[in-house]
């Protein structure tokens, strides 16, 4: 049961749970061959029974084979109804069905996962900047959704719809000379794009802006105000090459999820950036899509699923392994295959994007 909201769930309910089990001489018997047996003992001298049950049944069930194996001693000591009751509780949580609502409930956090050597810090309010650029109109449903999601958990959002590239540079520059007193930063990028560049809105020749230049003004030397603080680069856009040319199945099959330097956006790129994320909404030579009729991107459809409903206990790199699995399973050797990236440099902590409630 290592899903932590299955897990919370159980506990919620294993008052009521373990008026259904027996502690009898065969099913303890069992119990001394299971990997957590070294602790039965020490439990099997509480002198309350239903403290022995609890701490059995909270101590045996951390992972979800160990909790297999204690169904299935259950079953075999005669307690089917324990036993299917305990399978129902360990099973994954389901990913929400997708919809085109703009609002999608973030779960609040249970416990606080900020600062320490763990986790980034991440409990200020508000939590931080998001600055938003979307060049495609059909796309304002997608940055509204974002806007929603990212204020439940405390994000300063501003949105601007339509710039050039010289409008997405004046506004980065002065976001790069504020005062950034929050926890952290995310800048994305929603819009036309190939090469490792992004296009401003109306693609008129030469306006592009390449994501090392974006990402590079942010550097420790040259944004001092997000020293040491998570900055997250989100590039939902095509990385397609120009001219166009058709993209091999090998080449989507051989793409990163995973990358822990920035050198392959740019291997000329001399990086002083620390603390960074780079997500890409797909793999290199690969075009991302959208629907007009709902204004959703493929990716961002799946991504913000995701967040809403798993943010409370994973960090942003298991959010984006999660959200690169579901596209995966649901669009398979089809066009729609993006295999979404991070790219990560110099990052030694966690990040939790809704880790608590934060400092008022």
């Amino acid at each position: 049961m290592n899903q932590e909201g299955p897990r919370l769930t159980f506990k919620q309910n294993i008052n009521e749970y373990i008026k259904d089990v027996e502690l009898s001489d065969q099913f303890v018997a069992l119990l001394r061959t299971h990997p957590s047996s070294d602790e039965l003992d020490d439990i099997l001298k509480q002198k309350e029974l239903e403290v022995q049950k609890r701490q059995i049944f909270l101590q045996f069930t951390h992972e979800r084979h160990d909790c297999d194996l204690l169904a299935n001693m259950l079953q075999e000591s005669g307690q089917d109804r324990a036993a299917d009751k305990l399978r129902q509780y360990n099973k994954s949580e389901e990913p929400w069905s997708y919809t085109n609502d703009i609002k999608l409930n973030v779960v609040n956090a249970k416990t606080l996962r900020s600062g320490h050597s763990t986790y980034f810090r991440m409990d200020s309010k508000p939590r931080g900047r998001a600055v938003i650029f979307v060049t495609i109109p059909a796309l304002r449903n997608e940055t509204l959704r974002w806007q929603s999601l990212l204020e439940q958990i405390y994000f300063r959002v501003e949105i601007h719809p339509g710039l050039t590239c010289d409008g997405i540079n004046t506004v980065l520059n002065a976001v790069v000379d504020d005062r950034n007193e929050g926890d952290s930063l995310i800048v994305m990028f929603i819009g036309h794009g190939h090469d490792e560049k992004v296009l401003g809105s109306g693609e008129a020749p030469g306006d592009e802006m390449s994501v090392k230049t974006i990402v590079d003004k942010f550097s420790e030397d040259k944004c001092p105000s997000l020293r040491n603080k998570p900055k997250i680069f989100l590039f939902n856009c095509c990385r397609n090459k120009w001219p166009e040319r058709e993209v091999p199945a090998k080449y989507l099959g051989n793409s990163k999820l995973l990358v822990v330097n920035l050198e392959s956006i740019d291997t000329s790129w001399v990086n002083v950036n620390k603390r960074t994320y780079v997500i890409y909404a797909c793999a290199e030579g690969v075009k991302s899509w959208y629907d007009e009729e709902s204004g959703l991107t493929i990716f961002g459809q799946a991504f913000s699923h995701t967040l809403a409903q798993y943010a409370w206990y994973k960090h942003l790199t298991e959010l984006i392994m999660m959200t690169h699995s579901r596209l995966e399973s649901e669009f398979i050797n089809s066009k729609y295959e993006l295999r979404p990236e991070i790219k990560m440099n110099s990052v030694d902590r966690q990040l939790y994007l809704n880790p608590g409630l934060p400092r008022s």
